[in-house]
């Protein structure tokens, strides 16, 4: 209900409202030890299925930092242009080149990272979770087009 919590949340009204309207439509029932225990193990479950996650994204950002270095080929141009690339790089490159080097999927949007429209050594961030980022160094490198 609205103003009133979550299905499964414990939340303190009125004696006569729960009385009159929430038990006999179904919305609410009593704070019994079995329904305050059920709220317990719901609770835990939630906390070690959350725990499992974030331990989940801290060995792929640890796995991200100890390789440290994914490597791009863009086509760049050619003479005074070396550095220039055709196009830029994006952040499903980054998703490929991280796949490619690790075999691990990477949500293209939560990566953070410059526009990047010339060759050189950037930064990008990846959020893995709310609690943990993982940072490495992208090299971007010319390849010349045919």
């Amino acid at each position: 209900m609205d103003n009133l919590g979550t299905a499964g949340s414990l939340t303190t009204v009125n004696v006569g409202y729960f009385r009159n309207y929430l038990h006999p439509s179904g919305l609410a029932k009593p704070a019994t030890t079995e329904i305050l225990g059920q709220i317990r193990a719901k609770e835990a479950a939630d906390e070690e299925a959350r725990a499992k996650v974030k331990a989940e994204a801290s060995m792929l950002a640890t796995a991200l930092n100890t390789i440290g270095k994914f490597t791009i080929k863009k086509t760049a141009g050619t003479g005074d242009d070396k550095t220039k690339l055709f196009g830029s790089v994006t952040a499903q490159d980054v998703v490929e080149a991280v796949k490619l080097q690790t075999n691990q999927d990477l949500d293209k949007r939560l990566i953070e990272m410059d526009d990047i429209r010339e060759t050189g050594n950037y930064t990008v961030s990846v959020k893995l979770h709310p609690e943990v980022t993982a940072t490495f160094q992208l090299v971007v490198q010319g390849d010349r087009g045919k």
